[in-house]
C-alpha cells in the first residue's frame, strides 16, 4: 500500500476545547477527540475535509478539497489511528506539483471498493479504492461538470450526481456504475431544457430501485426531489417549503422512511436575515415538513444508525452544530469546532459520531485553515426496537 508523506497526524487531549466539553456534556455528548491533519513542512497549503463514509467503526474514509498544496488528502481510519493514504494522482514522495487535485466525495460499499468524486485539473473525476491503491476511473463526464455527491449499496451500485453546464444553461447530472459500466441518465423528470439552472447536491440509495437525489431547480419552491424506482426518475413536491428552498443533504434508511435536509427563506433576494433550516420526512407516499426551532439556518448533512438515531449537522457562517432525532423531535446535540464549520459527519455506529472540517491553524510565518475530525461518543435517549 502506497502512504504519501503528506500530514503530520495527532490528536488533540479532551480538555483542549473547555468550553465545549461542557456544553456537550449537557447534551448528552462527551467533549470529543480530535484530529488535526497539520500540512507537511515542506508543503505549506490550507484544506478541509469535505466528505467521509463508514463502512464500519474499524473503518472510515474522509476526503479534502484542494487547498494551496493542489493536492487531495485522503485519510483512513483502521479503528486505532487514522492514516494518510496517497490519491490517484500522488507520487510517493509526496504531491506532485504538475497535477491539481481536490476530492468532495467518498463512499465505501467494501475494504477493496471504495469510490470517491472530486476535480483534477479543474475537471470532473471519479477515483475508485481496490484495497491496494486508488485509481482514476474513465467515465465519460462533461468537462464543464461538477460532481457533488456519492452514493453506494452493497449490490455494488453507485450514483454519482451534480451539474452540468452547457451554453449557460446548468442541468443535472447523474451517473451510475451497475457493477460493469458507468452511464449518464439522459433525462431527468420535470426539469427543463432549456434557460435552467438546476442541480443535484446530495445522493441515497437502499436499492437499485430506491434512489433519491436531491438540490435546487428553476420551479418555485426551488427544491428539487427525484426518485429512481429501477425503471425511470420520478419528481416530488415539497409542500409547505417557502419560497426560496433548497436540499442539501438527503438520508435514506428504507422505501418508506427517508429524510432530506436544507434551508429556506421568506425572500428571492435574501434581504433580511430570515433564512431557516429545512427538514422534511418521507412516509412511502409524500413528503412532509418537520418543525425546527426559528434560530436553526441550516442542515448540510444527514446520516444515521436506525430511524431512532438520526445525525444532522447544522451550520452558520461561523459555528456548526450537531443535531440529533430520536424518534419523536430534534434537539441540538454538541456544539463543533468553533473557529471554521464543519462539512461533513457520519455515524458508524449508535453513539458514535464522527464530524470532518477545517480549524484554523498558525503553522510557522503561515495562518491556514487545516483539515480536522472530531470523534463524538454520544448517548442519546434509546428507544424500543431502534
Amino acid at each position: 500500500m502506497r502512504q504519501a508523506a503528506l500530514a503530520i497526524l495527532f490528536a488533540l487531549p479532551k480538555h483542549a476545547a473547555t468550553w465545549q466539553a461542557a456544553a456537550s456534556r449537557v447534551a448528552g455528548c462527551a467533549a470529543p477527540t480530535r484530529y488535526r491533519f497539520t500540512a507537511h513542512a515542506n508543503v505549506r497549503g490550507s484544506a478541509r475535509f469535505e466528505g467521509l463514509a463508514a463502512r464500519a467503526a474499524d473503518d472510515i474514509w474522509a476526503v479534502d478539497t484542494e487547498g494551496t498544496h493542489r493536492q487531495a488528502l485522503i485519510a483512513h481510519w483502521n479503528g486505532r489511528s487514522w492514516k494518510t493514504i496517497a490519491s490517484a494522482h500522488m507520487s510517493d514522495s509526496g504531491p506532485r506539483s504538475d497535477v491539481a487535485s481536490a476530492l468532495s466525495g467518498v463512499a465505501a460499499i467494501a475494504r477493496d471498493d471504495v469510490w470517491a468524486i472530486g476535480l483534477q485539473d479543474a475537471e470532473p473525476i471519479i477515483e475508485h479504492w481496490d484495497g491496494t491503491r486508488w485509481r482514476v476511473v474513465d467515465v465519460a463526464v462533461p468537462p464543464t461538470s461538477y460532481l457533488s455527491a456519492v452514493a453506494a449499496i452493497p449490490a455494488g451500485d453507485v450514483w454519482v450526481v451534480g451539474e452540468a453546464t452547457q451554453h449557460v444553461v446548468t442541468m443535472p447530472l447523474l451517473e451510475h456504475w451497475d457493477g460493469r459500466d458507468w452511464a449518464t441518465a439522459a433525462e431527468v423528470a420535470g426539469v427543463k431544457t432549456s434557460g435552467a439552472t438546476s442541480y443535484f447536491e446530495s445522493v441515497a440509495a437502499t436499492s437499485r430501485g430506491d434512489v433519491w437525489a436531491v438540490g435546487a431547480g428553476d420551479l418555485e419552491p426551488g427544491t428539487l426531489i427525484e426518485h429512481w424506482d429501477g425503471r425511470r426518475w420520478h419528481l416530488f413536491p415539497l409542500p409547505g417549503a417557502e419560497p426560496v428552498a433548497s436540499v442539501i443533504s438527503v438520508l435514506a434508511l428504507t422505501p418508506s422512511d427517508a429524510w432530506i435536509a436544507g434551508e429556506q427563506s421568506y425572500h428571492y433576494n435574501n434581504s433580511g436575515d430570515d433564512s431557516r433550516a429545512l427538514l422534511a420526512h418521507w412516509d412511502g407516499r409524500s413528503w412532509r415538513i418537520v418543525r425546527t426551532p426559528d434560530a436553526w439556518k441550516s442542515v448540510r448533512s444527514l446520516v444515521a444508525t436506525s430511524r431512532h438515531d438520526i445525525w444532522g449537522l447544522l451550520s452558520s457562517d461561523t459555528l456548526s452544530l450537531l443535531v440529533h432525532w430520536d424518534g419523536r423531535r430534534w434537539k441540538q446535540a454538541a456544539a463543533t469546532t468553533p473557529d471554521s464549520p464543519a462539512s461533513a459527519l457520519v455515524a458508524p455506529a449508535p453513539g458514535s459520531v464522527w464530524v470532518a472540517g477545517a480549524a484554523l491553524s498558525v503553522v510557522g510565518r503561515w495562518q491556514m485553515d487545516v483539515p480536522e475530525i472530531d470523534h463524538y461518543l454520544c448517548t442519546p435517549a434509546s428507544h424500543p426496537g431502534s
